[in-house]
C-alpha cells in the first residue's frame, strides 16, 4: 500500500482535470487577478524566508532561478492556451473548457517533479536551496502568466470586465 501512495495526488489531479475538462466553467476576467496575487503574496512570503534561512546562492544559482522564472512564463502562456474559451449562447458570459493538451500538460508537470524528487535530485527535499527556489519562481511565473493571458483572451471575446 506504501508504494501506491506517492501515486494518489497524481490520480486526485488527474480525476480532477478530467472533471473540468467535460464541464465549462464561466470565467469573470475582473476576478482572474485573485489567485497571482495569494501566490504572489506566499512567493514573496517564501523568498523572505529563504533570504533569511536559506543558503547562500551563487550567480550559477541565481541564473538557474532566472532561467525557471523564463520557462514559467513560457509554460504559463502556453497553459494559458490549452484552455478552450467560448461565450455561452445564452448569457454572453465567457466559458472556459480545459482541453485534453491542458490535462496532459499539468499531468506531465506533477510527474516530473515527483520523478525528480524519487531520483534523489540534490536538493529536490530541501525546504530552501535551488531547487525549491526555481519551482516556487516557475510556479508563481506560470500561474501570474496564465492568469494575464487568459484575461487577455477573455477580453479579445469582447467580454466586458464587471
Amino acid at each position: 500500500m506504501n508504494d501506491l501512495l506517492p501515486y494518489v495526488p497524481v490520480i486526485l489531479i488527474l480525476f480532477i482535470a478530467m472533471r473540468r475538462r467535460t464541464r465549462p466553467r464561466v470565467i469573470t476576467p475582473s476576478r482572474l487577478w485573485i489567485i497571482p496575487s495569494i501566490f504572489l503574496a506566499l512567493a514573496a512570503w517564501y523568498a523572505w524566508s529563504a533570504y533569511l534561512y536559506g543558503p547562500h546562492l551563487s550567480l550559477r544559482d541565481d541564473l538557474i532561478i532566472a532561467s525557471g522564472f523564463v520557462c514559467g512564463v513560457l509554460l504559463g502562456a502556453v497553459r494559458a492556451n490549452t484552455v478552450a474559451l467560448e461565450r455561452h449562447p445564452e448569457t454572453g458570459r465567457i466559458q472556459a473548457t480545459l482541453t485534453l493538451w491542458g490535462v496532459g500538460f499539468l499531468l506531465l508537470w506533477i510527474i516530473g517533479r515527483s520523478a525528480l524528487r524519487r531520483l534523489g535530485y540534490t536538493g529536490a527535499s530541501e525546504p530552501f536551496g535551488v531547487f525549491t527556489d526555481t519551482m516556487m519562481v516557475l510556479a508563481t511565473a506560470s500561474i501570474c502568466t496564465r492568469s494575464i493571458v487568459l484575461a487577455w483572451r477573455c477580453r479579445k471575446l469582447g467580454e466586458v470586465t464587471k
